[in-house]
Protein backbone atom coordinates (compact mmCIF):
# COMPACT_ATOMS: atom_id res chain seq x y z
CA UNK A 1 0.00 0.00 0.00
CA UNK A 2 0.95 3.32 -0.36
CA UNK A 3 1.86 5.27 2.15
CA UNK A 4 2.81 8.67 1.51
CA UNK A 5 0.36 10.99 -1.09
CA UNK A 6 2.60 14.23 -1.99
CA UNK A 7 0.35 15.98 -4.09
CA UNK A 8 2.03 18.95 -6.05
CA UNK A 9 0.00 21.42 -8.11
CA UNK A 10 2.39 23.07 -11.06
CA UNK A 11 1.95 26.19 -12.67
CA UNK A 12 4.31 28.93 -13.60
CA UNK A 13 6.98 27.99 -11.59
CA UNK A 14 9.66 26.71 -14.25
CA UNK A 15 12.40 28.08 -12.37
CA UNK A 16 11.60 26.41 -8.88
CA UNK A 17 10.00 23.09 -10.09
CA UNK A 18 13.66 20.99 -10.61
CA UNK A 19 14.56 21.60 -6.76
CA UNK A 20 10.54 21.01 -5.64
CA UNK A 21 10.63 17.59 -7.27
CA UNK A 22 13.79 16.74 -6.35
CA UNK A 23 13.25 17.64 -2.94
CA UNK A 24 10.71 14.84 -2.72
CA UNK A 25 12.72 12.24 -4.75
CA UNK A 26 15.22 12.85 -2.19
CA UNK A 27 13.41 11.84 0.89
CA UNK A 28 14.87 8.81 3.23
CA UNK A 29 11.63 7.19 3.39
CA UNK A 30 10.64 6.04 -0.07
CA UNK A 31 7.35 4.74 0.19
CA UNK A 32 5.39 7.45 -1.47
CA UNK A 33 3.71 8.68 -5.21
CA UNK A 34 4.16 12.35 -6.09
CA UNK A 35 0.94 13.43 -7.95
CA UNK A 36 2.11 16.44 -10.25
CA UNK A 37 -0.79 18.92 -11.29
CA UNK A 38 0.10 20.54 -14.23
CA UNK A 39 -2.44 22.88 -14.35
CA UNK A 40 -1.96 24.68 -18.32
CA UNK A 41 0.78 26.85 -17.03
CA UNK A 42 2.10 28.67 -20.23
CA UNK A 43 5.66 27.41 -19.95
CA UNK A 44 7.83 24.75 -19.86
CA UNK A 45 6.58 23.23 -16.78
CA UNK A 46 4.41 20.15 -18.24
CA UNK A 47 7.07 19.37 -20.46
CA UNK A 48 9.51 18.89 -17.16
CA UNK A 49 6.48 16.86 -15.42
CA UNK A 50 6.68 14.46 -17.79
CA UNK A 51 10.34 14.17 -18.10
CA UNK A 52 10.80 13.54 -14.46
CA UNK A 53 7.64 10.82 -14.37
CA UNK A 54 9.70 8.81 -17.08
CA UNK A 55 12.73 8.71 -14.74
CA UNK A 56 10.91 7.55 -11.59
CA UNK A 57 7.27 5.36 -11.71
CA UNK A 58 6.44 6.78 -8.32
CA UNK A 59 5.48 9.86 -10.39
CA UNK A 60 2.24 10.34 -11.81
CA UNK A 61 1.33 13.70 -13.69
CA UNK A 62 -2.19 15.06 -14.53
CA UNK A 63 -2.51 17.56 -17.04
CA UNK A 64 -5.26 20.15 -17.17
CA UNK A 65 -6.21 23.23 -18.85
CA UNK A 66 -5.84 26.18 -16.05
CA UNK A 67 -8.61 26.14 -12.88
CA UNK A 68 -6.60 26.92 -10.39
CA UNK A 69 -5.01 25.84 -7.24
CA UNK A 70 -7.67 24.25 -5.42
CA UNK A 71 -9.09 22.32 -8.95
CA UNK A 72 -5.54 21.04 -8.91
CA UNK A 73 -5.42 19.83 -5.36
CA UNK A 74 -9.24 18.61 -6.09
CA UNK A 75 -7.67 16.78 -9.05
CA UNK A 76 -4.80 15.13 -6.94
CA UNK A 77 -7.18 13.94 -4.19
CA UNK A 78 -9.16 12.32 -6.74
CA UNK A 79 -6.27 9.75 -7.45
CA UNK A 80 -4.57 9.53 -4.61
CA UNK A 81 -3.68 6.06 -2.97
CA UNK A 82 -1.83 6.95 -0.31
CA UNK A 83 -2.97 7.01 3.76
CA UNK A 84 -2.01 10.01 4.06
CA UNK A 85 -1.89 13.10 2.00
CA UNK A 86 1.37 16.03 2.13
CA UNK A 87 0.73 19.23 -0.02
CA UNK A 88 4.03 20.72 -1.61
CA UNK A 89 3.47 24.05 -3.76
CA UNK A 90 5.87 24.25 -6.65
CA UNK A 91 7.94 26.85 -5.62
CA UNK A 92 9.06 25.59 -2.24
CA UNK A 93 10.46 22.12 -0.92
CA UNK A 94 10.61 19.69 1.88
CA UNK A 95 13.50 18.44 3.78
CA UNK A 96 15.19 15.17 3.34
CA UNK A 97 14.00 14.01 6.69
CA UNK A 98 10.61 14.83 6.17
CA UNK A 99 8.55 11.46 5.18
CA UNK A 100 11.03 9.06 7.40
CA UNK A 101 9.74 11.95 10.83
CA UNK A 102 6.15 11.63 9.37
CA UNK A 103 6.18 7.76 8.92
CA UNK A 104 7.64 7.50 12.48
CA UNK A 105 5.31 8.86 14.39
CA UNK A 106 2.02 7.78 12.41
CA UNK A 107 3.45 4.55 13.27
CA UNK A 108 3.89 5.29 16.75
CA UNK A 109 0.80 7.56 17.23
CA UNK A 110 -1.58 6.91 14.88
CA UNK A 111 -2.64 10.53 14.50
CA UNK A 112 -5.54 12.04 12.21
CA UNK A 113 -3.48 15.02 11.35
CA UNK A 114 0.51 15.99 12.20
CA UNK A 115 1.21 19.54 12.28
CA UNK A 116 5.34 20.39 11.77
CA UNK A 117 6.74 23.48 11.62
CA UNK A 118 8.26 25.52 8.56
CA UNK A 119 10.90 28.19 7.61
CA UNK A 120 10.05 31.06 5.53
CA UNK A 121 13.14 31.66 3.27
CA UNK A 122 13.97 35.27 1.98
CA UNK A 123 16.72 35.99 0.08
CA UNK A 124 18.78 37.31 2.53
CA UNK A 125 17.45 35.47 6.04
CA UNK A 126 15.58 32.17 7.23
CA UNK A 127 12.73 32.51 9.93
CA UNK A 128 11.27 29.50 11.64
CA UNK A 129 8.04 28.96 12.60
CA UNK A 130 7.96 26.48 15.03
CA UNK A 131 4.73 25.70 17.38
CA UNK A 132 4.75 25.36 21.13
CA UNK A 133 2.02 23.02 22.65
CA UNK A 134 3.36 22.33 26.50
CA UNK A 135 -0.31 22.88 28.82
CA UNK A 136 -2.48 22.58 25.20
CA UNK A 137 -5.12 20.74 25.36
CA UNK A 138 -6.47 19.26 21.68
CA UNK A 139 -9.48 21.92 22.11
CA UNK A 140 -6.76 24.57 22.41
CA UNK A 141 -5.02 23.26 19.46
CA UNK A 142 -8.05 23.32 17.27
CA UNK A 143 -8.56 27.10 18.37
CA UNK A 144 -5.30 28.19 17.66
CA UNK A 145 -6.54 26.98 14.25
CA UNK A 146 -9.81 28.09 13.30
CA UNK A 147 -8.92 31.78 14.87
CA UNK A 148 -5.95 31.43 12.30
CA UNK A 149 -3.53 32.06 15.07
CA UNK A 150 -1.31 29.27 13.64
CA UNK A 151 -1.50 29.83 10.32
CA UNK A 152 -4.08 27.27 8.18
CA UNK A 153 -1.74 26.32 5.91
CA UNK A 154 -2.01 23.28 4.07
CA UNK A 155 1.65 22.65 3.47
CA UNK A 156 2.86 22.16 6.52
CA UNK A 157 0.35 19.42 7.42
CA UNK A 158 0.06 15.77 6.82
CA UNK A 159 -3.22 14.63 6.81
CA UNK A 160 -5.38 11.21 7.00
CA UNK A 161 -6.61 10.65 3.71
CA UNK A 162 -9.88 9.45 5.01
CA UNK A 163 -10.44 13.07 6.39
CA UNK A 164 -11.33 13.85 2.71
CA UNK A 165 -13.85 11.86 2.14
CA UNK A 166 -16.43 14.46 1.92
CA UNK A 167 -14.08 17.44 1.86
CA UNK A 168 -12.66 19.26 -0.92
CA UNK A 169 -11.05 22.27 -1.44
CA UNK A 170 -13.36 25.19 -2.73
CA UNK A 171 -13.41 26.38 -6.49
CA UNK A 172 -14.22 28.51 -8.56
CA UNK A 173 -11.14 31.54 -8.24
CA UNK A 174 -11.62 32.10 -4.39
CA UNK A 175 -8.24 32.75 -2.60
CA UNK A 176 -6.75 31.53 0.72
CA UNK A 177 -8.61 28.45 0.04
CA UNK A 178 -6.35 26.89 2.68
CA UNK A 179 -8.14 28.77 5.01
CA UNK A 180 -11.52 27.50 3.93
CA UNK A 181 -10.80 23.57 4.24
CA UNK A 182 -7.43 23.55 7.00
CA UNK A 183 -9.71 24.64 10.11
CA UNK A 184 -12.28 22.09 9.05
CA UNK A 185 -10.40 19.17 8.75
CA UNK A 186 -8.90 20.46 12.30
CA UNK A 187 -12.17 20.38 13.68
CA UNK A 188 -12.82 16.91 12.50
CA UNK A 189 -9.39 15.61 13.93
CA UNK A 190 -9.89 13.55 16.86
CA UNK A 191 -5.38 13.21 17.38
CA UNK A 192 -3.41 15.61 16.44
CA UNK A 193 -0.18 15.43 17.06
CA UNK A 194 2.22 18.56 16.44
CA UNK A 195 6.12 18.30 15.82
CA UNK A 196 8.68 20.53 16.62
CA UNK A 197 10.14 20.53 13.89
CA UNK A 198 10.72 22.79 10.71
CA UNK A 199 9.94 20.65 7.70
CA UNK A 200 8.90 22.78 5.26
CA UNK A 201 11.01 25.27 3.12
CA UNK A 202 8.23 28.25 2.09
CA UNK A 203 10.06 30.17 -0.64
CA UNK A 204 8.96 33.54 -0.48
CA UNK A 205 11.18 35.16 -2.86
CA UNK A 206 8.92 34.34 -5.52
CA UNK A 207 7.10 37.41 -6.76
CA UNK A 208 4.25 36.03 -8.85
CA UNK A 209 3.13 33.94 -5.49
CA UNK A 210 -0.54 34.21 -4.44
CA UNK A 211 0.44 35.65 -1.46
CA UNK A 212 2.51 38.61 -3.53
CA UNK A 213 0.33 41.51 -4.84
CA UNK A 214 -2.83 41.61 -2.57
CA UNK A 215 -6.02 43.14 -3.85
CA UNK A 216 -9.22 44.25 -2.49
CA UNK A 217 -10.80 41.25 -4.08
CA UNK A 218 -8.15 38.75 -2.04
CA UNK A 219 -8.37 40.53 0.95
CA UNK A 220 -12.30 40.10 0.46
CA UNK A 221 -11.97 36.48 -0.06
CA UNK A 222 -9.64 36.60 3.31
CA UNK A 223 -12.33 38.28 5.05
CA UNK A 224 -15.18 35.74 3.97
CA UNK A 225 -12.87 32.38 4.45
CA UNK A 226 -12.10 34.23 8.43
CA UNK A 227 -16.03 34.75 8.87
CA UNK A 228 -16.63 31.02 7.71
CA UNK A 229 -13.91 30.27 10.45
CA UNK A 230 -15.88 32.51 13.09
CA UNK A 231 -19.18 30.78 12.07
CA UNK A 232 -17.35 27.18 12.45
CA UNK A 233 -16.40 28.47 16.00
CA UNK A 234 -19.57 28.91 17.08
CA UNK A 235 -20.95 25.99 15.54
CA UNK A 236 -17.94 24.11 18.06
CA UNK A 237 -18.79 26.49 20.80
CA UNK A 238 -14.80 27.21 21.12
CA UNK A 239 -13.72 30.06 23.21
CA UNK A 240 -12.20 31.35 19.95
CA UNK A 241 -15.25 33.21 18.60
CA UNK A 242 -14.74 36.79 19.64
CA UNK A 243 -11.21 36.85 18.09
CA UNK A 244 -12.68 35.30 15.45
CA UNK A 245 -15.41 37.62 14.90
CA UNK A 246 -13.11 40.65 15.41
CA UNK A 247 -10.14 38.92 13.02
CA UNK A 248 -12.88 38.84 10.23
CA UNK A 249 -13.82 42.81 11.26
CA UNK A 250 -10.37 43.83 11.19
CA UNK A 251 -9.78 42.21 8.06
CA UNK A 252 -13.09 43.61 6.33
CA UNK A 253 -11.89 47.03 6.96
CA UNK A 254 -8.52 46.49 5.05
CA UNK A 255 -10.51 45.38 1.60
CA UNK A 256 -12.77 48.73 2.19
CA UNK A 257 -9.57 50.37 2.42
CA UNK A 258 -8.01 48.58 -0.41
CA UNK A 259 -11.06 49.19 -2.22
CA UNK A 260 -10.37 53.01 -2.03
CA UNK A 261 -7.06 52.70 -3.97
CA UNK A 262 -7.51 49.84 -6.53
CA UNK A 263 -11.48 49.75 -7.08
CA UNK A 264 -11.19 45.75 -7.95
CA UNK A 265 -13.98 45.17 -5.88
CA UNK A 266 -18.03 45.27 -7.28
CA UNK A 267 -19.95 47.02 -5.73
CA UNK A 268 -22.26 44.88 -4.33
CA UNK A 269 -19.55 43.24 -2.43
CA UNK A 270 -18.38 46.82 -1.17
CA UNK A 271 -21.82 47.78 0.29
CA UNK A 272 -22.12 44.21 1.79
CA UNK A 273 -18.69 45.02 3.97
CA UNK A 274 -19.90 48.13 4.34
CA UNK A 275 -23.11 47.17 6.16
CA UNK A 276 -20.95 44.39 8.09
CA UNK A 277 -18.88 46.27 9.59
CA UNK A 278 -21.53 48.87 10.57
CA UNK A 279 -23.54 45.33 12.26
CA UNK A 280 -20.19 44.48 14.20
CA UNK A 281 -19.47 47.60 15.66
CA UNK A 282 -22.33 47.46 16.94
CA UNK A 283 -20.74 45.47 19.39
CA UNK A 284 -18.03 45.75 22.23
CA UNK A 285 -15.00 44.67 20.99
CA UNK A 286 -13.92 41.74 23.42
CA UNK A 287 -10.21 41.06 21.82
CA UNK A 288 -7.50 42.70 22.22
CA UNK A 289 -5.09 41.59 19.59
CA UNK A 290 -7.33 43.08 17.09
CA UNK A 291 -9.32 46.09 18.90
CA UNK A 292 -6.50 48.33 17.98
CA UNK A 293 -6.06 47.22 14.24
CA UNK A 294 -9.80 47.69 13.93
CA UNK A 295 -9.52 51.41 15.49
CA UNK A 296 -6.39 51.79 12.97
CA UNK A 297 -8.07 51.14 9.97
CA UNK A 298 -11.66 52.88 11.00
CA UNK A 299 -9.21 55.80 11.41
CA UNK A 300 -7.68 55.67 8.41
CA UNK A 301 -11.11 55.23 6.67
CA UNK A 302 -12.15 58.08 8.13
CA UNK A 303 -9.81 60.54 6.82
CA UNK A 304 -10.03 59.03 3.21
CA UNK A 305 -13.66 60.22 3.45
CA UNK A 306 -12.65 63.03 5.49
CA UNK A 307 -15.00 62.73 8.67
CA UNK A 308 -12.15 64.28 10.74
CA UNK A 309 -13.93 64.18 13.91
CA UNK A 310 -14.40 60.32 13.80
CA UNK A 311 -10.58 60.10 12.27
CA UNK A 312 -9.25 61.90 15.79
CA UNK A 313 -11.74 59.97 18.07
CA UNK A 314 -10.48 56.80 16.59
CA UNK A 315 -6.97 57.58 16.28
CA UNK A 316 -7.09 58.15 20.10
CA UNK A 317 -8.68 55.03 20.40
CA UNK A 318 -5.64 53.05 18.39
CA UNK A 319 -3.11 55.04 20.47
CA UNK A 320 -4.67 54.15 24.07
CA UNK A 321 -6.07 50.43 22.88
CA UNK A 322 -2.51 49.46 21.16
CA UNK A 323 -1.22 50.62 25.02
CA UNK A 324 -2.99 48.41 26.70
CA UNK A 325 -2.60 45.76 24.28
CA UNK A 326 1.14 45.93 24.57
CA UNK A 327 1.05 45.69 28.14
CA UNK A 328 -1.12 43.08 28.57
CA UNK A 329 1.29 41.13 25.64
CA UNK A 330 4.48 42.08 27.74
CA UNK A 331 2.93 40.91 31.46
CA UNK A 332 1.70 37.78 30.01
Amino acid sequence: MVFFSVIVPVYKVEDYLERCIKSILQQTYKNFELILVYDGSPDNCGIMCDEFAKKDDRIIVIHQENAGLSAARNAGLAIARGKYILFVDSDDWILESTTIKLADIINKKNPDIIVFGYSNIYENKEEQVIYNVEGLSLENIKEKFVSDSWRNFACNKCFKSTLFNNKTFPEGGQCYEDLYLVPQLIAEAKNIYVLPDSLYAYNQNNVSSITKNVDSKKEYDFFLALWSNYNLAVQLNLMCQEECRCNALERAYTAILRYFDDKKLSEEKFRYMRKFCAEQMQYNLGNNKYKHKIYHNIAKLSKKENHLLDYYQYLFKYVFSKMIYKLIDKNK
